[in-house]
């Protein structure tokens, strides 16, 4: 039946009218082949109760369609979708470029990637991807090869910048950066807001019986070309860190400076830090880590210590990013990247298409999510 085929999703805070919201629905689904030719409508009573849409509004995104031949409406019959050879579409499908310089992309950049692809075709968009050589290193002929594949927009991935913003200043196409608070002339920029997701896990060691809970953040070294390595803090290490203190602060336990640390993703100086802590007696029962990777070395260096996680030390991770986190065997933060994904698109679509000035920063959300690496602490004597 073609009610449970045709799925209109709608988004009234978005700046797009509603009822283009709903031709590019019903233009995807047909284009898509989830509507097959010939297969019958919804009467408009239904499809207005359906969407929760006024009449006008169906009519001008039927007459559209119409228009362009995706469907053929009979007088006192009804709405039937059109065979492709009947459709003559008269917008432009615009041409979004997602660049990333990893060749096979893993864990959650790879589901992150399928997303944006999903996303871009709901908003009629075809998709190119921009590989280079490796990560960190963006090619110096980026904005010539934007140029020959008429990308219409650009999206990248974060580990894509850290080593030359230049080429994406360069670009004259929207542009839209992930996980990156850096700015970029001419980019708007879609980020995690860290705060939920820490603040919860946080409060689950301290309802788990925690009162000892340290924090370790994150540090690497950022290499530009012709310029000396400089290390410093990764971004959200700040606002993960001040959600921490919230979480203590509001649950009455005073923050402790002496059980902060910031180190970087080198199994080595983890291991060592742990080591030291652990033989000067000052190792906390939790410890709340900057990301998933940051957890997973900070319990290998509880482990190779002897000491077992979660038994005598609880780690929390962030982003759930990893295997071990989507498995359920590290506890972190699950980010909405599908919500990503669509600020993202979203953003790249409405500026292609209405232009508006850059500078946006658009937020997705995170949410604690239980693991096996945490547990209550276990009893002294």
């Amino acid at each position: 039946m073609l009610e449970s085929a045709l799925k209109v999703a709608l988004d009234r805070n978005l700046s797009i009218p509603l009822y283009q919201q709903v031709y590019d629905s019903i233009r995807h689904s047909i284009t898509s082949g989830e509507l097959i030719p010939g297969a019958p409508f919804p009467s408009e009573r239904d499809l207005t109760t359906q969407l929760q849409i006024t009449r006008p509004t169906l009519r001008q995104a039927l007459e559209q369609l119409e228009r362009e031949g995706y469907v053929r409406r009979q007088h006192g019959i009804g709405t039937f979708v059109e065979q492709p050879a009947k459709w003559k579409p008269t917008r432009k499908v615009l041409n979004l470029g997602i660049v990333t310089w990893e060749p096979e992309l893993k864990g959650y950049w790879k589901d992150l990637l399928g997303k944006l692809c999903a996303e871009a075709g709901t908003n009629g968009m075809e998709v190119r991807t921009l590989l280079g050589p490796h990560r960190d290193a963006p090619t110096p002929d980026l904005e010539k090869r934007v140029v020959e594949a008429k990308l219409d927009g650009v999206i990248a991935f974060a580990t894509t910048l850290r080593g030359n913003l230049d080429p994406f200043s360069g670009l004259r196409v929207p542009k839209v950066m992930l996980e990156l608070r850096d700015r970029i002339e001419g980019a708007d920029n879609v980020v995690v807001d860290s705060r939920r997701g820490m603040y919860e896990g946080v409060r689950e060691l301290i309802r788990l019986g925690h009162r000892e809970i340290g924090f370790v953040g994150a540090v690497f070294c950022d290499h530009n070309p012709g310029r000396e390595g400089l290390f410093k803090l990764a971004p959200e290490t700040e606002t993960r860190f001040k959600a921490y203190r919230s979480a203590l602060e509001d649950a009455g336990i005073a923050y402790r400076p002496e059980l902060y640390a910031e180190l970087p993703f080198t199994d080595e100086i983890v291991d060592a830090w742990v080591l030291e802590r652990q033989r000067a007696g000052t190792l906390p029962t939790a410890l709340a880590t900057f990301d998933d990777l940051m957890a997973n070395l900070v319990i290998h260096g509880c482990r190779r210590c002897g000491l077992a996680v979660p038994g005598d030390v609880s780690v929390l991770g962030f982003g759930n990013i990893l295997p071990e986190a989507q498995r359920g065997e590290v506890a972190t933060a699950s980010i909405d990247f599908t919500s990503m994904a669509r600020l993202a698109v979203e953003r790249i679509h409405e500026r292609a298409t209405r232009g508006g000035m850059a500078g946006m920063i658009l937020t997705a959300d995170s949410a604690f999510k239980s693991g096996a690496s945490i547990a209550r602490p276990a009893s002294k004597g």
